[in-house]
């Protein structure tokens, strides 16, 4: 199969997730790990699994992507790319690779009635692999959306691969649960059953209007004093944090003091671990005000390096 075919099945997997909800899909295909003579061949997949990466979100938007395409280094190498697909902290998701992915390792066999078994040890040309970000913390409700429509629309393009309707929710499962039933948790805090009921409840719906403007709100919060944090104020929004450094300017919000991005502060500064308390949410037009900020602050930043 050439890159162009692969391509083109990229784009069909791309509309699939649109259609089911998610606000962001980028298309960076590479070859994937099987057989040299086809690279960009597409597997013919029948399943769909969900990973996550061990990352936190002050580690930036995209930690594990990097790993993800390129693979993993040190005592115990591992080809890249690692999975097929990949979602970020920013809930962009990202197309990888068609092709097979170093990502399920030994497991299965995995049988859905009418969808064929997955061998025993063999899931890298049968099952499309989502890794996204986290595995630390418990995920936020925007994390938890995005991933239930990274798998509806997997299902919905299984099925279209296939030549069938959307493939089941049985389809799609997490590592442990049902491939690898001696590995750890992995999505953390799902089974196979949680997922798939979250994926349920979004499949083939988008966000209502109401919907999309709340998930476009920042939410400030601050690190309480009474267990242990220091009073520090952040902003939050797609899963990305923003620390505020004067305490002055949540109260002033636009001001000239500059809003530093999450990556360039350690990630202790932000006393994720303490106990984090909402404070209230911005409207729309205070939101697109500081987005504008943060803009300006990174092309001035930018400009300068």
């Amino acid at each position: 199969m050439t890159a162009a075919a692969a391509q083109a099945a990229a784009q069909q997997l791309r509309t699939a997730l649109l259609d089911n909800g998610v606000q962001r899909v980028s298309i960076e295909l590479q070859p994937g790990v099987g057989p040299k003579a086809d690279p960009w061949g597409v597997a013919p997949f029948v399943r769909g699994l969900g990973h996550h990466i061990a990352s936190y979100p002050t580690q930036g938007a995209t930690p594990g992507l990097g790993v993800v395409k390129g693979g993993r280094k040190g005592a115990s190498p591992l080809q890249g790319p690692l999975a097929n697909c990949y979602g970020g902290f920013d809930l962009t998701a990202r197309i990888i690779t068609l092709g097979w992915a170093n990502h399920p390792g030994a497991g299965g066999p995995w049988s859905v009635p009418g969808w064929g078994t997955v061998p025993l040890d063999n899931g890298r040309p049968y099952i499309l692999g989502w890794e996204f970000e986290g595995g630390y913390l418990e995920y936020t409700d925007e994390m938890h959306d995005f991933m239930a429509r990274c798998g509806a629309g997997t299902l919905e393009w299984l099925g279209w691969l296939n030549g069938r309707e959307p493939a089941p929710l049985e389809c799609f499962g997490e590592h442990k649960d049902p491939w690898a039933p001696g590995r750890k948790i992995d999505r953390i805090g799902y089974t196979a059953k949680s997922g798939r009921a979250r994926i349920a409840a979004v499949r083939g719906k988008k966000p209502t209007q109401s919907e999309e403007d709340d998930s476009m709100k920042f939410k400030a919060f601050r690190s309480d004093p009474k267990n242990g944090g220091t009073g520090a104020i952040a902003l939050a929004a797609f899963g990305i944090w923003y620390l505020v450094p004067n305490p002055d300017y949540y109260n002033l919000l636009i001001s000239d003091e500059v809003c530093t991005p999450y990556r360039n502060v350690a990630p202790n500064v932000f006393d994720y671990y303490r106990v984090l308390y909402q404070l209230s949410e911005i409207n729309d037009t205070e939101m697109a005000a500081v987005l504008s900020k943060l803009s300006a602050d990174e092309a001035a930043r930018a400009a300068a390096s």
